[in-house]
């Protein structure tokens, strides 16, 4: 199989023009994430299609496109545009109702949540954006997920070269800033941003250097 993608903790090969095999390097459950997903499909959210998942592999429709992250160093819109863009992806899926059988925030809530939905976990289609990587998601309160993308924005590294890496650092005020605009409805507090500084410091993917800015973020709270 060919390696096509590779993130923190999977690997996605290509199965055929339709199908890739997305598979989780540390093991691990995809039916609940396959079952969130054909839920939110269900709704109308833009998801990808699954097949099949057993254990740690989840055979599921091929996404050809770029990352909104790639989509906004190519300047195809203006510099608030994606953030625009990933602000109504939250808004979309904080409208739907979570299942009764999805795991919950301890601080409430009844909303699906991503809790990871930032721009490398969004994909521009020649259909439009659709959202990748479901392990994380829960049920809670949308400031939850919105927490999190203010906490990644200023904590965590994408995964790119040091020049892409540079010019990201350059789009990060405008898309955060446009994102915020976008999701005003749900104000944050500065718990809600600790809670997701927390969560994100029990990620084992987490690196020294995020970590370090994470814990400074706390401080300050």
């Amino acid at each position: 199989m060919e390696l096509i993608g590779r993130g923190r903790d999977a690997d996605v090969f290509a199965l055929d023009e339709r199908r890739v095999l997305r598979r989780y390097r540390e093991g691990g459950d995809t039916e609940p994430e396959a079952r969130l997903m054909t839920y939110l499909r269900s709704h109308g959210y833009p998801v990808p299609e699954v097949f099949e998942a057993a254990g740690p592999d989840m055979v599921m429709e091929r996404v050809d496109g770029v990352t909104l992250t790639r989509a906004a160093l190519r300047r195809v819109w203006n510099p608030g545009r994606p953030g625009k863009v990933l602000g109504e992806l939250h808004n979309r899926l904080h409208a739907i109702p979570a299942p009764d059988w999805l795991p919950r925030l301890p601080e409430g809530g009844d909303r699906v949540v991503h809790l990871d939905l930032h721009p490398e976990n969004v994909m521009v289609t020649a259909a439009g954006p659709v959202v990748i990587d479901w392990r994380n998601a829960m049920a809670g309160a949308p400031q939850a997920d919105i927490a999190m993308v203010v906490v990644l924005f200023k904590a965590m590294t994408p995964p790119l070269p040091w020049a892409a890496r540079k010019a990201v650092d350059v789009l990060k005020a405008p898309l955060l800033a446009r994102f915020l605009i976008t999701t005003r409805e749900h104000e944050l507090s500065e718990e809600h941003i600790a809670s997701a500084v927390v969560a994100k410091l029990r990620d084992p993917n987490v690196g020294p250097g995020e970590r370090v800015k994470l814990e400074r973020i706390l401080a300050a709270q």
